[in-house]
């Protein structure tokens, strides 16, 4: 961990008055300024000790099939292992195409964990004769424009049971395949019995490291720490990993870990770049229309907006909680367009007018389909409706109402520059984003391209919920979904907790508030390589503690 921007323990005060975006082995794909996943698994290794070079072999059949079982007695050599991994389901199975002899093993389950950098998978032996579980780490790079095909080297990173003390590793590949719910996938390599250490006797208890579990968790900052710690932030990492919890009266815990060009950390004051967060600011300010009577949001879109295309029977309330139909906006291609020339402000006629040849995906008000084209439309509206511009509309209505001092609209406002962060193109290095971001923030606009900060963002949700903003009516009507509110997303089916996750060049968030007890909790990532996924739930956990 480099000593000048490790892992940090803050505490400091929000001011609540002021004048305030994998899946499983594959999670490198996210569309810029999307929403939020993680995925499963536990810290396990393969047999007590080797099998013993006089073995006999063994009566049990290790490859699941009708043939006789190999024998047990080799203890290194090559191996080949072909899986299926479903993303729907959060895991997959196994088989050893070569090498079950010297595995002792022919296959079986399997299961998915992030690290802030990295996969981690535990292979469970399944068709023995040897019992246990095999450890193993990578780190799925894109190797094609259309990020359908991944590649990595792998390594043993553990092993318990019959395969403790098992070394090695060698070559990855992994394809989506068409839906992008599956992913059928390749291990070759080189594995080697050594000493079993203390893996012998590990079992499969997730904490027999030491760590704490998810039950132990309490508010205060060692808790966050050794959150943070569990992700296992490569010491060279270029980027930050951080979490907040925002007390009701805002003071605030964080914890980090990484590195930064200046050696400075990261904690809930900092601007960063929120993506699709910037969602909840562009709803808000369209509730405060319906609540002065300006528009209803069962108004048809075409009553209000004529500068761009929208499909016929889209309603406001459609494209609030995307169920329009409307095409998404974001793809590879786009990513392309954006890096083609860095200065270029897009307007969002251009952005919407990317979708206008597509058909819609359904009848509108039929499903359920997230686009960030929606909420580009929804800027338009609110432009359309008030005569200024969108950015303007929203500070007057939500920003300067709450008091958010870090909160901008960039790319057609000025304030507070975001942390420094590392991004790219899909399948190019995570560089320092040194370049110009008008592209990106203008292309983003009113679906993605706010800067904010935790402590911002806790005043946002707090205000919202006190129904400062708008109507208690629309705070209900607001946060109550099943999919996606009217530019909230939900924790869990009670709406127990209520927020937004975001995704754009450089940078991952996710925010989530708790009506209850008025604490917040704020995740960033400052680099495309990094990710806070599986601690999520950990730390809401703590926050209700």
């Amino acid at each position: 961990m480099n000593t000048q921007a490790g892992r940090r323990l803050h505490t400091g005060n929000s001011i609540t008055t002021r004048t305030l975006g994998l899946l499983g082995a594959l999670a490198l794909v996210v569309a810029a300024c999307g929403s939020d996943g993680s995925a499963a698994t536990s810290d396990p290794t393969l047999t007590e000790n080797p099998p013993a070079a006089d073995a006999a072999p063994s009566d049990d059949n290790i490859s699941g099939t009708d043939e006789e079982a190999a024998p047990t007695s080799v203890v290194a050599g090559d191996i080949a292992v072909a899986s299926t991994f479903d993303f729907e389901l959060g895991e997959g199975t196994w088989e050893v195409t070569d090498g079950a002899d010297v595995l002792g093993c022919g296959g079986g389950s399997l299961a998915d964990d992030e690290l802030a950098a990295a996969i981690e998978r535990t292979l469970t032996c399944d068709a023995g004769p040897g019992s246990g579980t095999i450890v193993i780490r990578f780190t799925p790079e894109p190797t094609d424009s259309e990020a359908t095909d991944f590649a990595s080297d792998w390594t043993v990173h553990a092993a318990t049971g019959d395969f403790a003390g098992l070394e090695g590793g060698g070559d990855w590949a992994g394809t989506f395949n068409g839906d992008r719910t599956a992913a059928d996938e390749t291990l070759t390599g080189s594995v080697e019995f050594g000493d079993p250490g203390d893996d012998a006797d590990a079992g499969d208890d997730a904490n027999a490291d030491g760590e704490a579990g998810a039950d132990d968790i309490e508010l205060d900052g060692a808790a966050l720490v050794g959150l943070v710690d569990r992700l296992e932030v490569p010491d060279d990492a270029e980027g930050l990993v951080a979490v907040s919890i925002i007390d009701a009266d805002g003071v605030s815990i964080s914890a980090a870990d990484g590195n930064s060009p200046d050696g400075a950390s990261l904690d809930s004051s900092d601007p960063v770049r929120i993506g699709s967060i910037t969602k909840v600011f562009t709803a808000l300010t369209t509730l405060t229309l319906v609540d002065d009577g300006s528009i209803a949001l069962d108004d048809l879109v075409s009553e209000h907006v004529s500068r761009v295309d929208v499909a016929e029977g889209v309603t406001i309330r459609d494209l609030l909680q995307h169920t329009s139909g409307i095409p998404e906006h974001v793809d590879q291609g786009f990513g392309e367009d954006l890096f083609a020339n860095h200065t270029r402000a897009w307007t969002p006629e251009e952005v919407v007018g990317r979708v206008a040849e597509i058909d819609v995906a359904f009848e509108a008000g039929e499903e359920f389909s997230y686009s960030n084209t929606n909420y580009i439309i929804l800027g338009v509206l609110i432009e359309e409706v008030t005569g200024q511009p969108a950015h303007a509309v929203i500070r007057e209505r939500v920003i300067d109402v709450v008091g958010m001092p870090t909160t901008y609209l960039d790319g057609v406002e000025n304030g507070p520059a975001p942390v420094a962060a590392y991004g790219g193109l899909s399948g190019q290095p995570a560089d320092l984003i040194d370049f110009d971001y008008t592209s990106v923030a203008t292309a983003a606009w009113t679906a993605g391209s706010m800067v904010s900060s935790g402590d911002d963002l806790h005043d946002l949700f707090t205000a919202l919920v006190a129904g400062e903003i708008i109507s208690e009516e629309l705070v209900a009507e607001m946060i109550a979904n099943e999919h996606y509110g009217l530019g909230i997303e939900p924790w869990d089916a009670d709406d127990s907790l209520i927020g937004h996750g975001g995704s754009i060049f450089g940078f991952a968030t996710l925010v989530f508030h708790d009506p209850e007890t008025g604490k917040t909790a704020f995740w960033v990532s400052t680099s495309e390589r990094l990710t806070w996924h599986p601690i999520v739930e950990d730390t809401v956990m703590a926050m209700g503690s």
